[in-house]
């Protein structure tokens, strides 16, 4: 006997999905109309406007330094990790046992 769960679980996974994610496009939309129906006179931001604007603008900004530093967070974990799990031999200016062929694969020594 087949079990037939699995295809109506997927199913019923991508029928659900747009639902779940419709409120957030919608307040994503309503933030959007609220930024842009903030009040001017003669044409220049009001005081209540201006901070309201510097807070976006700061916000945007830090979400944007964030995801920008997700690579090198990402990058420095491996090195981290890397160093503890294997030996780094380096291979930028080699001691002299590496240069003159005496160096032996047991001759490591533990990196600074």
């Amino acid at each position: 006997m087949k079990c037939r769960s699995r295809p109506l679980l997927c199913a019923g996974l991508a029928l659900t999905l747009p639902l779940a994610l419709t409120p957030v496009a919608l307040a994503q939309a309503e933030r959007a109309t609220e930024l842009a129906n903030l009040p001017f006179e003669q044409n220049r931001p009001t005081e209540q406007t201006a901070q309201q604007l510097m807070e976006e603008l700061t916000f945007q900004r830090a979400t944007q330094t964030y995801l920008w530093a997700l690579p090198l967070l990402n990058t420095m974990g491996m090195r981290d990790g890397a160093a503890e799990a294997f030996a780094i031999l380096r291979l930028y200016a080699p001691a002299e046992p590496a240069l003159d062929g005496s160096w032996k694969p047991g001759d490591i020594e533990k990196a600074q």
